[in-house]
Parts: C-alpha cells; sequence; structure tokens
C-alpha cells in the first residue's frame, strides 16, 4: 500500500522508513500567510489494508510581534466543567494506550447517553478544543457558544460517521477559532444523537488557546494559566534605554550650569590689581621722596570753597590775593562775572574753569621780570617763554622772606 499527500496541489516527498505503529506522512514549512488545502490519498494493494490518519499539527503566526499562544488545558475531572444531573455523565476507563498532557490525568473520560443534556464550561480565550475517544459507541454531539452568536452541531463541527470496530483515543470532537479574546465564553457539549441508538458524546479533556504578549513558553494546568514571563536575556528593555538617555543629558546639563555660576561667581570677586607705587628717580639716581597722605587738617564744613577766594575778576577791577598786593587795573573787563554757586551752594564748573584762568594769567604776569624801560614793561616779552621766569625767579634755600 501507498499512500501521496498534496499541498496547494503539490504532492510532497515521501519520508524514508516506514513505522508500523506511528509514521509521519509530511512535514511542510515556510507557507505564506493565507488560506492552504492538504490532501491525503491512499493506494491499497488489497481491500484488507487500512490506514488510520491520527493528527495533524497546523502553526499560525498571529500577525502580532511579540505574542506568543498559551494553552490552558482542562481535565474531564476538573470542576471547571460542570455535569448536568440529568444527562447521567459517568466516569469511564480509558482505553490503553490513550496520550493525554502531561499535566493531566489520563486514566479516565466522561460521556454521556442522554440527548440534550449537555455540560457546561466557561472560558476566556481565543480558540478551543474538545478531545476525546471516538469507538463504535459514540456518536455525534452538539456544541454551541452563544457568547459569540455561534451554533454549531456535528461531530467536530461536521458529519458523524459511524465508527467500527477501531477505537481512536484522541479524536478531535469539536473545535472553534476567531472568538473574542477579552470576554467570558460558555460552551455547552452534549450528545447530539437519539435515545434510541444508545450512543455516546464522551469528553477526555478542553483545550482553550489565549494570546499574551512577551510569553515564550506553552504551559499547561488542569483549570488555570500561568502568568506569562519575561521573554529572555535577548529582549531589550527600551523604556531602561530612553530613562538612562535623558537622565545622562539631564547631568551634563547640571554640570555646565554649576560651571557657569562658579566662573561668575570667581570673576565678581577677582582681586583688583594695585598700581606700582615705586618711587622716580632723580638726575642723581636717587629716590625721589614720597609724600605721605597727611590728609586733611580741617573738618569738611571749614574747607574753604573756590568762591570765597578773591582771584582776578578781569581787567578793570580791583583784586587781592595772597601773592600780590592789591592794584587797579587799566582796563574794564568785557567778560560778565560767572555765576559763582550751583544751586545747592557748590562751586559751578563754569565758574572754576574761569577762576583757573584768572590764576594762571596772574601767576605769569607775576613770573615776568621788569624791564629797564620802567613800569608795564618786561624783559624778553617777545621771546621770553615760561621757563624764563621760572629759571629767574629768586631761590630760598629756607622759607620765603615774609
Amino acid at each position: 500500500m501507498s499512500f501521496q499527500v498534496a499541498v496547494d496541489g503539490v504532492i510532497q516527498p515521501k519520508p524514508t522508513g516506514l513505522d508500523a505503529q506511528q509514521q509521519l506522512l509530511a512535514a511542510v514549512s515556510q507557507l505564506p500567510e493565507g488560506g492552504h488545502n492538504i490532501s491525503l490519498q491512499f493506494f491499497p494493494a488489497a481491500s484488507t489494508d487500512r490506514v488510520h490518519f491520527t493528527y495533524a499539527v497546523i502553526s499560525v503566526d498571529t500577525g502580532i510581534p511579540n505574542v506568543n499562544a498559551t494553552s490552558l488545558f482542562i481535565d474531564d475531572k476538573s470542576p471547571v466543567i460542570n455535569y448536568s444531573a440529568a444527562g447521567n455523565w459517568t466516569s469511564v476507563n480509558n482505553f490503553a494506550g490513550t496520550i493525554s498532557p502531561s499535566t493531566l490525568d489520563s486514566t479516565t473520560f466522561h460521556q454521556s447517553t442522554v440527548p440534550n443534556q449537555p455540560a457546561f464550561v466557561n472560558f476566556t480565550g481565543s480558540a478551543v478544543f474538545v478531545y476525546g475517544p471516538c469507538y463504535a459507541l459514540t456518536g455525534a454531539n452538539i456544541a454551541t457558544l452563544p457568547s459569540d452568536g455561534i451554533l454549531s452541531n456535528g461531530w467536530a463541527n461536521g458529519t458523524w460517521t459511524r465508527m467500527g470496530t477501531s477505537v481512536f483515543e484522541n479524536c478531535l470532537r469539536y473545535f472553534r477559532a476567531g472568538l473574542s479574546p477579552n470576554i467570558t465564553h460558555t460552551l455547552t457539549y452534549g450528545n447530539g444523537e437519539p435515545s434510541s441508538d444508545g450512543l455516546a458524546a464522551p469528553i477526555d479533556y478542553i483545550e482553550v488557546i489565549t494570546f499574551s504578549p512577551g510569553s515564550s513558553n506553552m504551559t499547561s494546568g488542569n483549570t488555570t494559566a500561568p502568568s506569562p514571563t519575561p521573554s529572555g536575556s535577548s529582549s531589550v528593555n527600551v523604556g531602561a534605554i530612553v530613562g538612562g538617555t535623558i537622565g545622562g543629558v539631564a547631568f551634563v546639563l547640571l554640570v555646565l550650569a554649576a560651571a557657569f555660576i562658579l566662573w561668575r561667581r570667581r570673576r565678581s570677586t577677582s582681586p583688583i590689581t594695585p598700581f606700582d607705587l615705586t618711587p622716580g628717580i632723580d638726575d642723581e639716581g636717587k629716590p625721589l621722596p614720597v609724600v605721605p597722605n597727611r590728609g586733611l587738617a580741617y573738618s569738611p564744613e571749614k574747607r574753604p570753597s573756590l568762591a570765597t577766594l578773591r582771584v582776578p575778576q578781569g581787567e578793570g577791577a580791583t583784586t587781592s590775593t595772597a601773592l600780590s598786593p592789591t592794584e587797579p587795573s587799566q582796563t574794564p573787563s568785557a567778560n560778565p562775572p560767572p555765576q559763582a554757586l550751583n544751586a545747592d551752594g557748590s562751586p559751578s564748573l563754569s565758574a572754576i574753569s574761569n577762576d583757573v584762568n584768572r590764576i594762571l594769567a596772574h601767576l605769569t604776569q607775576l613770573g615776568r621780570r621788569p624791564a629797564p624801560e620802567g613800569e608795564g614793561h618786561f624783559a624778553n616779552e617777545q621771546e621770553g617763554t615760561i621757563a624764563d621766569w621760572q629759571t629767574d625767579l629768586p631761590q630760598y634755600d629756607g622759607a620765603p622772606p615774609p
């Protein structure tokens, strides 16, 4: 006897070696997303040849990154399943060779021969599967999911064919996928055969598929699914990277701000470099004496102001100073007297400037030597310079005569 497996019309190569107990008929991978068709065809060499198909494993990508499927297994003995008392659901010893998930009790299954007296189970998930044995005394079952408006009849969602003497321990009795994952569903599962036939609807265990982010392992249990675990050391913690980057930038800005404040503070408190007070040197190379600052010999309120000094007021006015006796001038003054004081009683700038000019002019006249021509004439009047009368002034070794 031979067989042939085709996927989407393409015949697949046959595996090497045959096993009478368990044989992998074909394996196909890297299929594009979408619907596909698988056909299995047998070519018996004699009318007595038989081939038993057990199951097919189909893996479907959710299309969502970092999302994995988790299986929750519910055993027929679990209190999560509520059996109708009128349905006479009884526990039966399982057939030899039955393979169940490792976390479940594979020694028994439940079955009912009473029509329309189902078992109930509440669950939350995206898909549900009901498994039970298929043998000569089992018939069609009825299953419904009213929470999503689904009403399905028949064995494994199809037409039931009465079994012969063969026994299949892990038949897929019913399945439904594409359920709303965030609501609670109520599955009802019961016998769809007339009571006169005496056929049963069995339940060995129920599998519920859920999708969760970050989960990497398929785990099982009697009634509850374990919490998702991190995917491992290869995962990247984006929040930690962003937080570290922001923290580093904030630290750099804080250091720059502190450096700028310290620089401003040092600049505002920098000491002033004093002037060089090194004494000067005379013609003989000796240092000149430094006159100490003795301060005022009288209080500020007794200090004489320029307004009280009698200085020359211009030609034509009688003046008196400490440098010369009182004498009349020859010509009237052409300039009006300046405003001597400001409003607050202090000398004005114009008054100070005029007084200084008159004092300098008067000192110049005092420094000129009288000429032989008489009063009013001075020697070197044309070519004389300030240096002439400065050098010709009487020199005193001590205090000047009174």
